[in-house]
């Protein structure tokens, strides 16, 4: 499966308070279609911990929609251009299991699937309420196993997901097919299931819950998150600067508007061989913003809106097959963007 990226990357503009008068909150035009006007909140409020708040038996569901778009260029001899664009909508039902601690137990069931795609001007799509042939199943084995195969995840009030559990169904389906009868040794099929945990299932679910600061915090209260990641020859380090922006009214309830601001250094030898090939990376260009609304009173994230660009160059040298040294080089543009919103 496709391996979806994490990042939690968001920032906001907008307007103050002024004596009496009713200010709104007001996206800059990049996030107006994500929050609109906001009203701001008249009281004062100071020192909230911002967590999520269930009790055993609560459900609700989200949509999570993720775009993803790539532009390539390789130059060679010639010059080849590859286009791509997928919107990929899911609908997550969750019920909430237990509560022990600062900790949460939720059952998580995929729902529905639904994708739009093109590729150098073809398109495809898919849709998970369709009827399809087994052939067409097959073609979509990555997004039908998802489908109504509940799962289990451990999540703790900053939202941050510690477990995921029950996902033995999925895998064996996709081992059902992909394996044609063979069978699996044990220790594979675990460390399958590890894998698909790790790099598909807890990633795409922790786009749905927002990972929040464990302590208090009040209005321009600032707060940062660090992580690791690696691409091409380049071990990168991300950091995230985090801004409680305002207090909203979302309806009756007490909300909040978060931003935050992506930097990102990163070390690693831009030259280098391997097995007689050549390579020289330019310095990668990373950029990530977005926004997130969560409702305080409810506990829980109301909508957001996340993205990600990147860019990355490499040229490559190697002999051909006469003996003379062959230049190519690929430069390759991505953009990542993330919705969700409480259904």
């Amino acid at each position: 499966m496709k391996k979806l990226l994490v990042v939690l990357l968001i920032a906001l503009l907008f307007g103050c308070s002024k004596d009496e008068k009713k200010d709104t909150v007001t996206a800059d035009a990049k996030y107006k279609d994500v929050l609109g006007n906001l009203e701001s909140y008249d009281d004062d409020v100071a020192d909230l911990n911002i967590l999520y708040k269930f009790k055993k038996g609560d459900k609700f569901s989200f949509k999570l929609t993720t775009i993803s778009s790539t532009n390539a260029v390789i130059e060679a001899d010639s010059t080849i251009k590859a286009d791509s664009k997928e919107t990929t909508y899911y609908t997550f039902d969750f019920e909430v299991l237990n509560k022990k601690g600062a900790e949460y137990d939720l059952n998580v069931n995929i729902k529905a699937i639904a994708i739009n795609a093109e590729m150098n001007g073809q398109k495809f799509d898919f849709d998970s309420k369709k009827q399809y042939t087994p052939e067409e199943k097959q073609q979509f084995l990555q997004y039908t196993v998802l489908i109504d195969h509940p799962y289990k995840i451990v999540m703790d009030q900053s939202g941050e997901i510690k477990d995921v559990t029950g996902l033995e169904k999925m895998v064996d389906e996709m081992l059902a097919v992909q394996a044609k009868g063979q069978k699996v040794p044990p220790e594979q099929r675990l460390g399958l299931i590890e894998n698909f945990e790790q790099g598909a299932i807890k990633p795409m679910t922790q786009l749905v819950f927002r990972k929040l600061p464990a302590h208090q915090i009040n209005k321009d209260s600032v707060w940062t998150d660090e992580y690791p990641g690696s691409i091409g020859v380049f071990q990168l380090k991300n950091k995230v600067n985090f801004k409680l922006e305002d207090f909203v009214k979302n309806g009756d309830n007490k909300a909040a508007v978060i931003s935050a601001k992506l930097s990102v250094t990163w070390e690693g030898k831009n030259k280098g061989t391997q097995e007689g090939i050549e390579y020289e990376y330019k310095n990668p260009v990373i950029s990530g913003d977005g926004v997130i609304l969560f409702d305080i009173d409810r506990g829980i994230v109301k909508k957001s809106d996340t993205g990600t660009g990147l860019e990355l160059s490499v040229s490559m040298q190697a002999k051909d097959s006469t003996g003379k040294m062959k230049k190519t080089t690929r430069t390759e543009k991505t953009m990542n963007r993330n919705i969700v919103e409480l259904l």
